[in-house]
C-alpha cells in the first residue's frame, strides 16, 4: 500500500493508516472484505494528493454506517437493467465506493466478451474517487472512465441561480514503459469536497470559484454531462436536488457512470500499450514554451512524481480527528 516507515513529523505510513481505517470500520460493521475496500479507496485518494476524497471523508462514513448504512453495503448491487453490455444498477444507497468497486468488476468481466461495457449507477451514497474506480479497469488491461453527477452549485452564463453540476471524471488507460495515463478532473474551477471543511480555504473565495465554470463552453459540457449520469440512470433527486445534507443519515443519493473498453477489440495489447508509450515520451521530449525549464508532463504524472515516499501528509484538524476515533474505538494509532 505504501512505505512502511514509522510516523515521522507530520507523516503518517500509508499501511498503518490502511490498517486503522480498516479496524474502525470493521467496529461500525463492516464485513472484512468491505473494510478493506474501502480503506483502499481512501488511501489512495490520500497518495494521489485528493485528501478531500480521502481520510478526512471518515467520520461521515462513520456517521452513516451508524445511522444503518452497514446494513446494506454488503449486498450486491441490484442490476435493474441489461441489455448486452450495459447496465442499469440500482445502488439502493449502499456506499459508494464500494458499489463503484463491484460495478466496475462486473463491467470489466463484461467487456471482456463484449469489447466494452457500460453502466449507470443510481441511488449511490458518499463521494467516491472517480480515479480510484477508473484505475480498475487499468489494472485488469483496460480503458476505464468513471462519471458522476453532482450537485447543482454551478451558475449558468449570465445567470443568478445554480443549474449546472459540480461534476468529476476520471479516464485511465493503461500504458508500458510509462506510469498510467490518468485525468482526474472536476468540470467547475473546484470541486465541492476541497471547499467543505478544508483548511486553509477562504469560504467565499471557494465558493465563488466552486460556481465558475472552467469555460463558458463547459457549462454545455454540464448539462450533457448530467444527462449522462442523472437523468439516464432517473437519478431525479440528484438531477434536480439544491440541498445539501450533512447529516448522514439524510444525505441524498447521486449516480455514476461506469465504462471499459477491452483495447484488444482493434489493436494487439502490446501494440497499445507501446503505442500510448510513444504518446507519452512525445510529450516528455517536447521542450519548454518561451524559455522555460519546467518538465512536461502526461495526465497523472505530477501525482506520480509528488507522491511522497514516506507516508501520507495529515493536517492538524484530521489528525485531532484520527486521535478522537481511536481513543473512542480503542485502537491504537500513533498520529
Amino acid at each position: 500500500m505504501g512505505s512502511t516507515n514509522p510516523t515521522v513529523g507530520n507523516w503518517v505510513d500509508a499501511d498503518q493508516l490502511h490498517h486503522f481505517i480498516h479496524q474502525a470500520l470493521e467496529q461500525y460493521g463492516l464485513s472484512v472484505a468491505d473494510a478493506n475496500l474501502l480503506a483502499d479507496h481512501f488511501v489512495w485518494a490520500e497518495l494521489q494528493g485528493m485528501p478531500c476524497l480521502g481520510i478526512s471523508n471518515l467520520p461521515w462514513y462513520l456517521a452513516a454506517l451508524r445511522a444503518g448504512a452497514a446494513a446494506t453495503a454488503s449486498g450486491e448491487p441490484k442490476v435493474a437493467l441489461r441489455r448486452g453490455g450495459f447496465l442499469v444498477v440500482d445502488a439502493e444507497d449502499a456506499l459508494g465506493p464500494l458499489v463503484g468497486h463491484r460495478v466496475m468488476a462486473e463491467v470489466i468481466e463484461t467487456a471482456r466478451s463484449t469489447g466494452v461495457s457500460a453502466a449507470l449507477i443510481r441511488n449511490i451514497t458518499g463521494p467516491v474517487a472517480q480515479g480510484y474506480v477508473a484505475s480498475l479497469a487499468v489494472d485488469e488491461q483496460m480503458v476505464g472512465l468513471a462519471m458522476n453527477s453532482g450537485q447543482p452549485r454551478e451558475l449558468s452564463p449570465g445567470a443568478s441561480y445554480e443549474a449546472g453540476a459540480i461534476n468529476t471524471l476520471a479516464i485511465a488507460s493503461p500504458a508500458g514503459q510509462n506510469p498510467p495515463l490518468m485525468l482526474n478532473m472536476a468540470r467547475s474551477g473546484i470541486g465541492l469536497a476541497q471547499v467543505a471543511g478544508q483548511a486553509p480555504f477562504d469560504p467565499v473565495a471557494a465558493f465563488d470559484e466552486m460556481l465558475r465554470p472552467v469555460h463558458e463552453s463547459s457549462f454545455g459540457l454540464a448539462m450533457l454531462w448530467k444527462v449522462l449520469t442523472a437523468v439516464l440512470s432517473t437519478s431525479e433527486t440528484s438531477a434536480i436536488d439544491r440541498s445539501s445534507p450533512t447529516d448522514a443519515s439524510q444525505q441524498r443519493s447521486g449516480s455514476m457512470l461506469l465504462l471499459a473498453l477491452d483495447p484488444t477489440v482493434s489493436v494487439p495489447y502490446e501494440s497499445f500499450v507501446s503505442s500510448v508509450d510513444k504518446l507519452i515520451d512525445r510529450i516528455y521530449a517536447s521542450s519548454p514554451a518561451c524559455g522555460g525549464s519546467e518538465q512536461q508532463r502526461s495526465p497523472g504524472m505530477q501525482n506520480v512524481e509528488q507522491r511522497p515516499t514516506n507516508g501520507i501528509s495529515l493536517p492538524g484538524a484530521v489528525r485531532t480527528m484520527l486521535r478522537a476515533t481511536a481513543a473512542e474505538l480503542g485502537i491504537s494509532l500513533a498520529v
